[in-house]
């Protein structure tokens, strides 16, 4: 590809992706370096040429790769670590929110590649999860996002996640829609109902009634037992207390809350008797604070490492997943 065709492709992703909505989502699928640097390469340089706030997060090698192709453009980029960028679905998600707001008047573009390698199949799931709710979650901000797939380190159902849950695909320097994209409910609808894996080893447990203080007291407790470091104890305190208190204040008002160790985190699951959490996008966006569903989720979401939402046959459950670190 030409450097003028590649800058036509950025043009080209400009314009198209979004219909006029000026949220635009597309994954850039390569097989080899040059296949991702000459369309990362246009992606980067029209954002800057148009005046964007530009986002990359790359592994090392890869972006200084970039940075070459680049040029001087790379100095109106901002690198952040592929950790620092990727490290829980939730908080990724309100960052995106909250870009437009930081950079007023301009478009924020992000080109991104996660590192999949340390993924459980439970988080990478979730991470997919994410790539889908953001069409419909961030719809109408000023974002364009790029996220790179190399298709040489992914099996034949990561490949179908990324062609499911991005609307324009980028693949052998052309942009196009991707013929399997679903919407992001129809993408989410099928986990709502699927069970949960049950709590392994010892199991702590206690029920809801009404009594939030104790439950966070209990919370408190039992996490730091489980090993948990002071900053992460505070951030499952926080989350038991909000998924608690929709229990008492939105739902039955009657569950239970479990802990237990896994063995990279501590889980929870706070259960709602008659509960019926069946919005596959429950908690996907922020609501105003008065608002009964959806809020406490909302937070929840950023302050866990990943959160699991079931409807059941007995209610509802929400998981927790609080990491050491």
């Amino acid at each position: 590809m030409s450097r003028d065709a590649a800058a036509r492709l950025g043009r080209s992703a400009e314009r198209r992706p979004a219909g006029g909505d000026p949220f635009g989502h597309q994954a850039l699928l390569y097989g080899d370096e040059a296949s991702f640097l000459r369309p990362a390469a246009a992606f980067v340089r029209e954002g800057v040429r148009l005046g964007d706030h530009v986002v990359v997060a790359l592994g090392a090698e890869r972006a200084e790769a970039l940075r070459a192709a680049v040029g001087g453009d790379a100095d109106a980029v901002a690198f952040v670590t592929v950790a620092e960028w990727y490290r829980a679905p939730g908080r990724q998600l309100a960052a995106l929110h909250r870009y437009p707001v930081l950079h007023p008047g301009r478009t924020v573009r992000v080109l991104g590649e996660q590192d999949w390698s340390g993924c459980r199949p439970v988080d990478t799931r979730e991470w997919f999860r994410l790539e889908s709710v953001s069409n419909d979650a961030l719809s109408g901000d000023p974002l364009r996002l790029m996220c790179a797939f190399d298709v040489r380190a992914l099996g034949p159902r990561m490949r179908a996640r990324a062609r499911r849950t991005h609307p324009w695909l980028v693949a052998d320097g052309v942009l196009r829609r991707s013929d399997d994209y679903v919407q992001p409910a129809a993408y989410s609808a099928p986990d709502v109902h699927l069970p949960l894996p049950p709590p392994t080893g010892e199991v702590h447990r206690l029920d809801i009634d009404g009594d939030l203080g104790r439950v966070r007291t209990w919370a408190a407790s039992v996490g730091a037992g489980l090993g948990l470091p002071a900053d992460r104890l505070e951030d499952l305190v926080v989350a038991v207390n909000e998924m608690a208190a929709n229990v008492i204040e939105h739902g039955s008002g009657e569950g239970a809350v479990l802990l237990w160790r896994g063995p990279d985190r501590v889980l929870c699951d706070v259960t709602d008797r008659l509960g019926k959490l069946d919005d596959p996008l429950i908690g996907y966006a922020p609501t105003h604070a008065l608002s009964v569903r959806g809020y406490g989720l909302w937070i929840t979401r950023q302050i866990c490492d990943l959160v699991e939402v079931r409807t059941t046959g007995t209610g509802s459950v929400v998981r927790l997943h609080v990491k050491d670190g």
